[in-house]
This record gives structure tokens, sequence and C-alpha cells, in this order.
């Protein structure tokens, strides 16, 4: 297992800077890596990742899974939201994993304060949000669901 901190400073290379979003894709994989009872990065194609963003979330989740469009263990679906199935394609069973919708009321305005403090108070509004990520607890973060992704409905 990576630590959040080395996954962040590969997506970061790869990205050429750090964004809130590389953050939430990083903690997603990471909650994947937990629920699916997988060793992150993949060398192999076990893992199979369809994402729901094309935007910088795509990048902290690609640095934490190893998974990639080339090696065909990575589907991007632009539906505009952070969420993404992580599926482990020999049990067939699958993480579907989501930004918790009331993440930002009350709760970021108490963390950005205590982030602001800890760095500077002329730190910038990206890196206050980037610190607020970090350090939410992930049943704050996320919500998700577990499944088999061959079950009949």
């Amino acid at each position: 297992m990576q630590s959040l901190q080395m996954i962040l400073h590969e997506s970061a290379m790869r990205h050429k800077h750090l964004c809130p979003r590389q953050v939430l894709g990083a903690r997603m994989s990471l909650l994947a890596e937990e629920v699916l009872g997988l060793e992150l990065p993949r060398n192999d194609k076990r893992l199979l990742v369809i994402t729901e963003t094309d935007g910088c979330a795509v990048d902290g989740i690609i640095a934490a899974t190893g998974c990639h469009v080339g090696g065909r263990t990575l589907r991007i679906l632009d539906f505009g939201k952070v969420a993404a199935v992580f599926a482990d394609t020999r049990t067939e069973e699958t993480a579907s994993l989501y930004r918790y919708p009331k993440l930002w009321v009350g709760l970021e305005r108490r963390l950005f304060v205590k982030c602001a403090r800890r760095k500077s108070l002329t730190a910038g509004s990206s890196d206050r949000r980037k610190c607020f990520l970090q350090e939410l607890r992930r049943r704050q973060l996320f919500s998700y669901f577990c499944g088999n992704a061959f079950a009949s409905r």
C-alpha cells in the first residue's frame, strides 16, 4: 500500500501541479483498495476502473491504481461527477464510490480554518482545499456501495 503523499507526488508529476480533485481521486482509490482487498498499484489486469469524470481526479486514480487507458484497465465516461467504479475482474466484486453530496456544508469552513492556521494564512483557496481533502475521514468524504459485477437484477 502506497502512502497518500507518495500517490499525490506521482499524480502532481503527471498533472504538472497538484489540485483538489487529484486528492479526491487518490483517496477514492485507497478506499477501493481497502474495500476490495486488493493491493495497489496493480501491474496485472485484475482491476478495472470506470470513472465518471474526465478531469483531474483521473490523474489521482491513475497514480494510485496503476490502471491506464492504454492497458485497457481504465475506462473514462464523462458524466461530470467525481465518481468511479472499481471492479475486481477475478472475484467480480465491485466498489462504486462517489463524493459525499453534503461534503461542503459547514465542515469545509471549520477545516479550512484549521488548515489555514497550520499552513499559512496567505495560502490560496486551492491550497486550503487540498489540505482539507487530505484531512477528512473517509466517511465524511465518500459514499460507496459494493456488489457483484455480474449479479442478476
